[in-house]
């Protein structure tokens, strides 16, 4: 075999072997980080923000109130954007462009572990498909957290940084703001981004305000979601939060969730443009 046949032979055998060195389990990871059935929550949650604010509409007679058949186009566009498909995919993008494959498989071993399985459950439990469980929850978690020792709550304020808890939320409102309002201009030509831009500007200057504040709230709500752990179970989880390997699990997902809602809203600004125009022609 000439030298050029066996190069050429070696680079063949070298593809599997580069592959498998290369293999990934980002479903695995969606399914035992919890997010799958997690992602399924935030459809859920969007919709009944938009019943709540149809009922208070109705209730006082406002412009805002939508029919029965622009209601049901909303909500059709809210399952199209946020669906939990798109979520999961966006997250799998997010985890193959973000996370190595060795990072990927440190994520997972955590995961494996029977402290990393009983965080996922709790995780898992919280139940989002109530406004009135919802408001529950928060209450009773504020009470919670405004009663543990400093030393628990030093613990809950560091893992709220190292998962970007406040920074996450504040990327999403305002992701969320400005493509609907985006989506709407864009829906009723001629496209001026003025308006959009200036609200852009207004809230990026509010976002380390905006941050602060839901940083609190999450470690309002960790302290209710890891109640049952024990201080040192907490201390593990939080060293898992603060190692490379765990922050690079969540900056790519809190990077996946940022773009699947800027995305999203715009999708649902474009829908709500066009009922707006239609309403607009049936009054004309």
């Amino acid at each position: 075999m000439t030298r050029r046949l066996f190069c050429l032979f070696l680079a063949w055998v070298a593809i599997p072997v580069a592959a498998l060195a290369q293999e990934r389990h980002t479903d695995q990871l969606l399914v035992m980080s919890g997010l799958h059935q997690q992602l399924e929550q935030i459809e859920t949650m969007m919709k009944l923000g938009i019943d709540e604010a149809q009922s208070k509409a109705v209730a006082q007679g406002l412009k805002t109130a939508m029919g029965a058949t622009e209601l049901s186009r909303v909500k059709a566009a809210v399952s199209t954007a946020f669906g939990a498909d798109v979520l999961r995919q966006a997250c799998r993008e997010a985890f193959i462009e973000r996370l190595s494959a060795a990072e990927e498989e440190q994520v997972l071993a955590w995961l494996s572990t029977g402290l990393g399985q009983q965080i996922t459950t709790l995780e898992e439990r919280e139940d989002y498909t109530s406004g009135d469980e919802v408001a529950k929850r928060d209450a009773a978690a504020k009470r919670l957290a405004g009663s543990l020792p400093a030393s628990r709550v030093a613990l809950l304020q560091r893992l709220a940084t190292a998962s970007l808890a406040g920074e996450a939320a504040a990327t999403m409102i305002i992701n969320t703001t400005i493509g609907t309002t985006y989506g709407v201009a864009a829906a009723t030509p001629p496209l001026d981004t003025t308006m959009v831009d200036a609200l852009r500007k207004r809230m990026e200057a509010q976002r380390p305000q905006m941050a602060a504040y839901l940083h609190q709230l999450a470690v309002q709500q960790y302290a209710y979601t890891y109640r049952s752990l024990l201080n040192d179970e907490l201390e593990r989880y939080v060293a898992f939060a603060e190692s490379p390997y765990g922050r690079r699990y969540h900056e790519a997902t809190i990077h996946a969730l940022g773009q699947a809602f800027a995305r999203g809203s715009m999708q649902l600004g474009l829908e709500l443009g066009t009922l707006e125009k239609r309403e607009e022609r049936s009054h004309s």
